[in-house]
Order: C-alpha cells, then sequence, then structure tokens
C-alpha cells in the first residue's frame, strides 16, 4: 500500500481535491503505522489517537495549500530553476511536516507518562522516564522525514533526469512513464526504509546523566537502555 500511495499522489493532477485525497490516505496510513510501532507499553487514549490523526491531517492540508498558494502567488516573481525545484519538492515539504505532526501526536501521551528504561543485561526496569520519551519521539520523527525524502524528493530529480535523458516520454509512452515513477518510489523506499532503521535502531542507549534527575541519582549505571519504537 505504501508504494501505490507516493506515486499516484505524485502522477494524479494535483487539484484541490486530489490534493486533499491523498494527503489525507497517506496520513492515514501513517497514523496506523505510528500506532502500530509505538512503544505498546505505554497506553494510548482514544482521544490521544483522534487528536493526533486530526492534527496530521490538517497539518498536511495546511501546509500543501499554504505552499501551494504562496508558489502560485510568487511563481511569476522567481527564477523558472527555482520555482520548478519548490513545485517539485512541495509534496516532500508538505508530507515531512504532516509525518513529524502526526508522530509526536500520535505519541504525545509517551511525552506525558514516561517510557520504561532498563538495564540491557538483567531486564532490570529502572523506572518510566519523560526525557528518554521525548529522545524517542525526536528520532522517530526524524527517520520519517528521511523516509519522505527518500519517496518525495528524490523521484521527481529522478524521473527529471530520465526525461533529459530521453528514456521517459509522458506525452508518447505514459505507461513507461507510469512504471518508470513506481520504479524510482520502490528503489528510494526500499534504499531509505533499511537506511533510516539502520541510523536509528529500535533499542537506543542514552546516558544516565540525562535522565531525570531523580531517576538518574537511583541508577548506578552509566548508560541505560529505551525501546524507541519504529
Amino acid at each position: 500500500m505504501f508504494l501505490s500511495i507516493y506515486p499516484l499522489g505524485l502522477l494524479v493532477p494535483q487539484g484541490t481535491a486530489a490534493t486533499a485525497f491523498w494527503q489525507w490516505t497517506n496520513q492515514t496510513h501513517n497514523a496506523l503505522i505510528n500506532y502500530s510501532n509505538r512503544n505498546a507499553k505505554t497506553p494510548v487514549t482514544t482521544f490521544q489517537q483522534v487528536s493526533g490523526y486530526s492534527l496530521a491531517v490538517g497539518t498536511a492540508l495546511s501546509v500543501s495549500f499554504g505552499c501551494a498558494a504562496y508558489l502560485k502567488k510568487n511563481m511569476a516573481k522567481m527564477n523558472p530553476k527555482v520555482a520548478g525545484v519548490a513545485s517539485a519538492l512541495l509534496p516532500f515539504g508538505a508530507v515531512a511536516v504532516a509525518n513529524v505532526a502526526n508522530t509526536a501526536a500520535m505519541r504525545n501521551g509517551e511525552i506525558s507518562t514516561g517510557i520504561e528504561v532498563y538495564n540491557p543485561d538483567t531486564g532490570e526496569v529502572y523506572g518510566t522516564s519523560k526525557e528518554a520519551a521525548k529522545k524517542a519521539i525526536a528520532l522517530t520523527c526524524f527517520s520519517r522525514v528521511i523516509i519522505a525524502a527518500g519517496c518525495l524528493a528524490i523521484p521527481p530529480v529522478m524521473t527529471s533526469l530520465a526525461v533529459k535523458a530521453k528514456l521517459i516520454d509522458q506525452a508518447k509512452r505514459p505507461k513507461q512513464f507510469i512504471l518508470a515513477q513506481f520504479a524510482f518510489c520502490a528503489v528510494c523506499f526500499f534504499s531509505c526504509l533499511p537506511g533510516a532503521i539502520a541510523l536509528f535502531p529500535q533499542y537506543r542507549t542514552m546516558p544516565t546523566c540525562e535522565l531525570e534527575p531523580e531517576l538518574a541519582a537511583k541508577i548506578k549505571a552509566e548508560t541505560v537502555t529505551y525501546n524507541k519504537g519504529l
């Protein structure tokens, strides 16, 4: 499903209805991913899920329409090359900002209650830490931006290069053009996803001194481990 959302979103003419539909589809998909890959030991209320989902969709639509309106108003004043790049990167910007909002909102409960930190050798749980939760969510947000960049920022560049090299032609060979878009997105996705996960593994360590003072005072070990989620 993931691979069908981004290519179709890039290919379909971006009118108001189409933009709204694809941003809603993408953020619905992301909300499911964030819920499924959260730190499951931290409870998430229905209110948090609904508010997170609503914030993500609202952010995606606001950024998309706001940036589109700005570009439309100022396109004539811009250098043609700059305008072209800005237009091509608009979907990435909207999705990246919305992905961060989606992740932060859907996992806000972890910041409120904290997540478990423990000894990786013995499995002993030291307690719950809001500081660890902040790190976990920040790293997850960054990984979401990397994945969005791979699927929405790089494929348009690859497409542009392929068109200039006359390898594909949307007007003369539309089916080949569509298949190429899917192929570019697939290559980028399957390259960026493992890379993002490798950069930020699910289980992370952090210095004990960076925890809340009252919790750090109880721990003799220099580092603790926490479950970042995916």
